[in-house]
């Protein structure tokens, strides 16, 4: 008897555990990184710096739309198609960067930006 009580207990210890681990709570209001100010990081005109605002922008809305479609990744398939399409904003985002700021301009946005999140769930293994 005393032994089904303790395999009773394990199992309830170890679900609860489990059951635990699954609910995260949600990432407090004030989480996310400062926005940078352009405008004053690179000493731009209000002309070009609109067009780098604009530029970000696009890029925002195109990842919560990417986001909003796809939703959370949850096999490797969705997520090799939300990586794929997350590199190609990144990309196209640098690209149309390049045509408006300078190489030294752009090193010094990209270091003052913060990274791309990286999910638990994104990363291949490698091997």
């Amino acid at each position: 008897m005393k032994k089904l009580g303790r395999m009773l207990f394990a199992f309830l210890t170890m679900t609860a555990g489990v059951a635990g681990a699954d609910m995260m709570p949600p990432p407090p209001e004030g989480a996310r990184p400062p926005r940078v100010d352009i405008v004053n990081l690179l000493s731009l005109d209000a002309t070009r710096a609109a067009q780098v605002e604009t530029i970000l922008n696009g890029a925002r809305s195109k990842m919560r739309t990417l986001h909003e479609q796809l939703g959370h990744p949850t096999d490797d398939s969705t997520r090799a198609t939300f990586h794929a399409a997350m590199e190609a904003i990144r990309g196209d985002t640098d690209d149309k960067l390049a045509a408006v700021l300078s190489p030294d301009e752009l090193a010094r946005l990209h270091a003052a930006l913060p990274p791309p999140p990286r999910l638990e769930a994104m990363r291949f293994k490698r091997g």
